[in-house]
């Protein structure tokens, strides 16, 4: 697996502060079984054609403080996903074809937070979640031939009220929080 995330802030006294940056992530998967799927055809015993998972993003935010005690925020975070699964007409779980899916998506949120005093902070956020898709070669056969399956990304979309508070001079801490999830 390899990953990577460039970030830039501002500085952190301003009433408006600001937030960017860039990520990067690919995971390569080849799997071996090497006794169940050894074959004179495939001695390795590779169970299927090399899988790809890459994500690209671009992200920002801002903070703006409405008052000493009211601060709005806004983030956000456009990425693009692709899936490759490579052909492996040798393999333990045989694919003919090369397949490839992509998605993009855009994720807000929206957060507002009221400290009602130094130690104790009560916010609502709204905010929407990706879980991504994948591919499966669970050995479907479509017109005579193994196939994929795609499953396709989940969005979550969340509304959450909360307080987060710190408590025995700052010691310990208490998280409470209400949230819907959809």
């Amino acid at each position: 697996n390899d990953s990577h995330q460039l970030l830039v802030v501002s500085p952190g006294e301003a009433r408006l502060r600001w937030r960017a940056g860039l990520y990067y992530f690919k995971e390569e998967d080849l799997n071996f079984f090497p006794i169940a799927s050894r074959t004179a055809a495939n001695p390795a015993g590779q169970t299927a054609g090399l899988q790809v998972f890459e994500n690209q993003a671009v992200f920002g935010g801002v903070d703006f403080d409405l008052t000493d005690r009211l601060t709005l925020s806004a983030e956000g975070r456009y990425q693009s996903e692709k899936n490759v699964w490579s052909a492996c007409d040798y393999c333990g779980t045989r694919t003919v074809r090369d397949e490839v899916r992509k998605e993009s998506d855009f994720l807000p949120r929206a957060t507002v937070n009221y400290q009602i005093t130094p130690d104790n902070i009560v916010y609502g956020l709204v905010s929407r979640g990706l879980k991504s898709g994948r591919l499966s070669n669970l050995n479907v056969i479509v017109n005579g031939q193994p196939d994929f399956v795609y499953a396709t990304p989940e969005t979550l979309d969340n509304f959450e009220i909360g307080s987060k508070n710190q408590l025995l001079d700052n010691r310990n801490g208490l998280l409470a929080e209400q949230a819907l999830r959809l």
